[in-house]
């Protein structure tokens, strides 16, 4: 037992401290509690929008990855377009891009380039464009020798990310749901 007046005072002022500061942490878990913040992966990405849907009739949104590595470079694009209020995907190997992607706000045009192949977008692609999307934000460019630098540019979206991991390779993946490439 602790024989000392000034102990015994420390000590109990200790425990009044604490116990207003639990008080006061239980008080503040309460009103949270009543606060409307139930949040989901549901209700963020319904929260981060989706640039396709935001697409008028006759405006594109282009999607050019340049991919750097020890053997060169290459230029791949996927171009969506919103006709006859479709949504229509293209793929292009080697583009020439005007104007450049890193200078410009509006989608790239195709001056010329090998059409690939050509795709209706139906609402399990447009679902897919939001994920790829979701994941190319979070990528980083650690300093891996294949580098893919994506530019996403529309009326209303602009894009510019490095993907230097050597682990996601996210254009394959989009090509793949959307082309069978």
């Amino acid at each position: 037992m602790i024989q000392t007046p000034l102990i015994r005072y420390s000590l109990a002022i200790v425990c009044i401290w604490f116990l207003n500061l639990h008080n006061t942490f239980a008080s503040n878990f309460r009103l949270r509690q009543t606060c409307p913040t139930n949040f989901s992966a549901d209700t963020i990405t319904a929260a981060f929008a989706n640039p396709l849907l935001d697409l008028d009739e006759g405006e594109s949104l282009s999607v050019l990855v340049n991919t750097n590595n020890c053997f060169g470079n290459t230029n791949r694009l996927v171009l969506f377009t919103k006709e006859n209020g479709k949504l229509v995907s293209r793929y292009f190997l080697n583009p020439s891009m005007s104007p450049q992607p890193f200078m410009s706000r509006v989608a790239s045009s195709v001056d010329n380039g090998e059409l690939v192949s050509t795709h209706l977008m139906s609402e399990d692609n447009i679902t897919f464009f939001m994920k790829f999307l979701l994941s190319l934000t979070k990528v980083k460019d650690i300093g891996c020798s294949t580098s893919e630098t994506y530019y996403l540019k529309s009326r209303v979206y602009n894009l510019q990310k490095t993907d230097g991991s050597c682990q996601w390779f996210g254009f394959g993946l989009l090509t793949k749901e959307l082309f069978n490439q």
